[in-house]
């Protein structure tokens, strides 16, 4: 993916044109995907394990849950207790909690 957006299909074969930088993060549904973004929320047909792997190319988003992706640039807090993106409180999964630290919590943390 080395476009900076994506068009996403919504539920009425609506497309929706979605800058990754605008998206908070991503919940399973199912058999569907919420993306919830700046603007709203989309929901389209898809599966989480697909996506992560799409968008994990970007460089923006890692899974924080079996039931989330989140963009990294957008976390606000993060704890063993869950992740706070968007105003909203998400679980975390502990294996992931561990890789979000290690892949970018460290990299930006402040050596004082």
């Amino acid at each position: 993916m080395s476009n900076e957006f994506c068009f996403l299909k919504d539920q009425n074969g609506g497309f929706h044109k979605v800058s990754f930088e605008d998206i908070l993060f991503v919940k399973s549904l199912g058999n569907y995907l919420q993306f919830v973004t700046v603007n709203g929320a989309i929901v389209t047909l898809g599966a989480l394990q697909t996506l992560e792997t799409e968008l994990k190319e970007t460089g923006h988003f890692a899974r924080a849950h079996k039931s989330y992706i989140v963009n990294l640039e957008r976390i606000e807090r993060l704890s063993a207790e869950g992740i706070f993106v968007g105003g909203q409180n998400l679980p975390i999964g502990a294996k992931f909690l561990d890789a979000i630290k290690k892949e970018f919590v460290f990299e930006h943390l402040l050596k004082l």
